[in-house]
This record gives C-alpha cells, structure tokens and sequence, in this order.
C-alpha cells in the first residue's frame, strides 16, 4: 500500500484511464479500504454533472491507490451505473478548492455503492455542497507501469 504523503504527491491520473482535460482529480489525499477523499484540480467552475462525474473517478482513483503498492502501480476500471438520492446545494465556482470524500457501503459481486461528498475547502473551513450515492461496476484492475 502506497503512504498517504506519496499519493498526494502522485498524479491521480496513473490510477485510472481518464486523462485530462477529462480527468478531475489532482491527487488523493487519504485511501483505505473502505473509502478515500481526493483534492480536485483547479477549474473554471463545476456544475452537479460535473461534480457527480467528479465523484465517480474519486471512487476509481481511491481504488487504484488502495491496491497499488510502490513497486506496482495499479489502475481500476469500471463504470458508473447509477445515482440516487443526490442532492447539490450549488455549483462549486471558478478558483475553489473541492475535495470528495468517498466510503465504500455495500459490495455485492462486482457491484459497489458507495456514499459521497463533495466538500469545498476555504482556509480551514469546508463546506459540503453535494451528497448522495453511487454504484458502480467494477470491470477489472490492470496494472500499470509508472
């Protein structure tokens, strides 16, 4: 397993196939088995669309760090099936830092559900502008080289 000092000075992207300008997520700050939170890059404003595709790679970034060790670095694959009882108070705007949090509620099979927010962190205060729940399936985990 990888430190949470050395994921947060990885590029997310080697824990999943998306790539920017799609890719949202800048690194993780915290995994473990259950869940994780990851910071956001930096934007030009994100609406709940956004925020929910946001969440769906944490949930996949999470997952590669967690598997990951440093001698082999791992990509999740997966899909995001479904969300359900989402609620956004409003869009994070241009400049703000936003951070997801993600914990892992039920497996069954390749299935995950997993709870999520979506904080945005201004000096030491966050404020959470959008729960709710995902499922995902998992394809696989490939490995990657770094």
């Amino acid at each position: 397993m990888l430190s949470d000092e050395c994921l947060q000075e990885m590029n997310a992207g080697v824990f999943t196939a998306h790539e920017y300008p799609a890719l949202f997520i800048k690194h993780v700050r915290t995994c473990s088995e259950s869940g994780g939170r990851v910071t956001l890059l930096p934007h030009d404003g994100l609406d709940m669309l956004q925020l929910l595709e946001a969440s769906a790679q944490a949930i996949a970034v999470v997952m590669g760090a967690w598997i990951s060790t440093p001698e082999h670095i791992k990509q999740s694959e997966g899909m995001l099936v479904g969300a359900k009882h989402s609620t956004c108070t409003r869009s994070a705007t241009a400049g703000e830092q936003v951070d997801i949090e993600v914990t892992c509620a039920h497996i069954l099979g390749d299935m995950r559900l997993y709870d999520i927010a979506v904080l945005v962190i201004t000096g030491a205060e966050e404020k959470q502008i959008l729960t709710g729940e995902l499922k995902v399936r998992m394809a696989s985990l490939t490995e990657g080289v770094v």
